[in-house]
């Protein structure tokens, strides 16, 4: 778990220090949630689904102690799908919780190895090769993702405020 010094040092720090790891405490149960298509090129399953998220995610939870108001969505991009390069708004966060945008963190959780054909690109830098459980969160950064190989990326969302 990051202490809430190490996070002001990565949030503060460059765009390699925004990028860590947490412990894999997860199993396979996110190649079988019951995804939905809410927008964009990936599906979702969320607390919207009225659906219950697995049990460990609040085990991942854990691992964020300095965020609030903390909401979570698995997301699979399936092959042949990208995200071309924009920045995050959360209308819905921001609406909900009744923050602004600058206040907002979202961290991405890789739940697998990467495999080859999938991409992140955060501020220019080109990201592939992750292991499970890296990750990299960002509060107003310009970012893309993109899936060109031939197995699904799985990943989980985690918003929140500081």
């Amino acid at each position: 778990m990051l202490t809430p010094l190490k996070m002001v040092k990565i949030l503060k720090g460059s765009m390699v220090s925004r990028f860590f790891n947490i412990p894999v405490c997860w199993t396979d149960e996110h190649k079988s949630l019951e995804y939905t298509r809410k927008g964009g090129p990936g599906l979702l399953y969320d607390e919207s689904n009225n659906k219950p998220l697995p049990a460990y995610t609040n085990e991942i939870k854990l691992q964020f102690p300095w965020l609030k108001d903390i909401s979570m969505a698995y997301y699979i991009m399936m092959p042949d799908a990208h995200l071309p390069k924009h920045v995050d708004e959360y209308p819905s966060y921001r609406h909900v919780f009744g923050v602004a945008k600058s206040d907002i963190t979202r961290v991405l959780v890789f739940l697998e190895d990467g495999e080859r054909g999938h991409y992140l690109e955060m501020e220019g830098v080109i990201v592939t090769k992750w292991k499970a459980g890296d990750a990299v969160m960002w509060t107003d950064e310009e970012h893309a993702a993109g899936n060109f190989g031939i197995l699904p990326r799985y990943t989980l969302q985690i918003t929140g405020h500081v």
